[in-house]
């Protein structure tokens, strides 16, 4: 086992959530396991998908498998199953907020600065962009709105 690969404790969590893959009649296909190390290599390092390590087989075959999971709504409810299992620890989130001045001219035609995220307040017209992030630092959403709300 290689450093930050799962350990057995956290595959036995985890591996019975995750779908059974059947390879193509011609090919067997690769353990669940040494493809969540591969993809948790690659975000973990923030390396490209080319670059991963061989360790973790072919990487194409495991951004497949990633994409293909994504898009089926594997992860959102792995993470869903994890939370209601209270195995995350997801209850803290960081508010922040900054205000940035636009120039007035910068708010197109007349009516345009409401569907922008425009607002005049004292400062002038600005606009304001509020952030939240968990309890990592990873953000979870951006909202635009006017300078005055």
């Amino acid at each position: 086992m290689a450093r930050g690969d799962l350990t057995d404790h956290e595959w036995s969590l985890i591996g019975p959530l995750l779908p059974p893959e059947r390879g193509r009649w011609a090919r067997p296909s690769g353990d669940n396991r040494l493809f969540v190390n591969g993809m948790l290599d690659v975000l973990r390092t923030g390396c490209p998908w080319r670059d991963m390590p061989e360790c973790h087989g072919k990487w194409n075959s495991v951004y497949v498998r990633f994409r293909r999971w994504a898009e089926q709504g594997v992860w959102d409810a792995l993470l869903q199953t994890l939370g209601d299992l209270g195995l995350t620890d997801n209850w803290q989130h960081m508010l922040d907020s900054t205000v940035v001045r636009a120039h007035s001219q910068a708010t197109g035609g007349k009516g345009g600065a409401h569907s922008e995220g425009f607002g005049r307040s004292r400062g002038g017209f600005t606009s304001k962009i509020h952030a939240q992030c968990d309890n990592q630092g990873r953000p979870l959403g951006i909202v635009l709105t006017g300078g005055q709300v």
